[in-house]
């Protein structure tokens, strides 16, 4: 509610970095008025989940084998056979795609994400329970997106994403934010944050 309240400036910094403004900065301050809520959106918006049934509500759109099934909401592997997690996707050529899924329940074994079809392109295989992404380049042929299973991996997944990267992305990692208020000519008020964000 600061009548000198004209403008505000995000930072986005490595999680466990200290906050250097100019080297920090996420992109240029916005416009604000002051007692009143803004919205800034920190690179591409645009994106969105190309999997269908991302949350395993529905089995249809997913193919199972070697030991994989859906059920509840979550899909499982038992061991004993390598088994494949797959669906069917429109990918680009040259296109990077970023991947996400959440691991409960592994012991063993290893779940590698793939873009299957002509020449595959595996991404790092995950060998720990919780939150796995990363990111693939498609080459051509590349039309669907697997989850492989070793023989011996006897997790669970859910919550799966696959979107296409822009040049507008955000790096993948761990951020903190930082939040500055500013007047008109650019002198900071005191900055809040930090605010831990994971960037897919």
């Amino acid at each position: 509610n600061d009548p000198a309240l004209a403008q505000v400036q995000l930072y986005r910094v490595p999680v466990g970095a200290l906050l250097d403004r100019a080297l920090h900065r996420a992109g240029r301050p916005w416009q604000v008025t002051p007692n009143t809520s803004a919205e800034y959106v920190d690179g591409d918006a645009t994106r969105v989940n190309i999997l269908n049934s991302p949350l395993f509500g529905n089995s249809n759109p997913w193919i199972t084998d070697g030991g994989w099934s859906i059920a509840s909401g979550i899909a499982t592997h038992t061991s004993g056979a390598v088994g494949t997690l797959s669906q069917v996707r429109t990918l680009v050529a040259g296109t990077w795609y970023r991947w996400k899924v959440e691991v409960a329940g592994r012991s063993a074994g290893t779940l590698t994400p793939r873009l299957a079809g002509g020449t595959g392109q595996d991404g790092a295989a995950i060998v720990t329970n919780g939150i796995a992404s990363g990111r693939i380049l498609a080459v051509s042929g590349n039309d669907t997106f697997a989850l492989v299973a070793s023989a011996d991996f006897d997790g669970s997944v859910d919550n799966a994403v696959l979107f296409a990267e822009t040049d507008r992305s955000l790096p993948i990692g761990t951020f903190d934010y930082y939040v500055e208020p500013q007047t008109s000519q650019g002198w900071p008020g005191a900055v809040s944050g930090p605010f831990t964000v994971t960037i897919l």
